[in-house]
């Protein structure tokens, strides 16, 4: 399985970009369970992994990639500062390993090939006919997700 990662706002250090433990890939799956309401890999095993390996941060700039081995140990602090750190991500895994039922993950599916001009035919679905570029900056979604009282 593999992620990819395009960040959307630049992430830094301090709005708590992803970091990940350099070559901890090759540690093999480890054991996950919860921890509150954070689901993680073991974390005594987590703790030795820390004194083996670097700790790099994914600092990005919008448009960035970021390939992420499905096996690699991250995390990402808060985002204490007053900047957005929004990204999409994509993961994609093999139809042979179908993710365990009861998880908000989605068994296999084959896609649909369509030609070129079914996303024009498609035309503006939902809430998108009112959207106009101002979603990429800050200020419209601040306003957009701020909390009424």
């Amino acid at each position: 399985m593999l992620s990819i990662m395009v960040a959307i706002d630049e992430a830094t250090l301090e709005n708590g970009c992803l970091e990940v433990l350099k070559g901890s890939h090759r540690l093999g799956r480890l054991s996950h369970g919860n921890t509150g309401e954070q689901a993680g890999a073991n974390q005594a095993r987590i703790e030795r992994a820390v004194e083996l390996y670097e700790c790099v941060p994914a600092e990005l700039s919008p448009g960035d990639i970021f390939l992420l081995h499905c096996n690699t140990l991250h995390k990402s602090n808060a985002n204490r500062s007053d900047q957005w750190r929004r990204c999409m991500i994509t993961a994609y895994n093999a139809k042979n390993n179908q993710p365990n039922k009861g998880t908000i993950c989605p068994l296999y599916s084959p896609l649909e090939v369509v030609e070129d001009s079914a996303i024009m035919e498609l035309g503006q679905v939902g809430r998108s006919q009112q959207l106009t570029n101002d979603f990429l900056t800050h200020e419209a979604n601040v306003k957009q997700f701020q909390v009424k009282q």
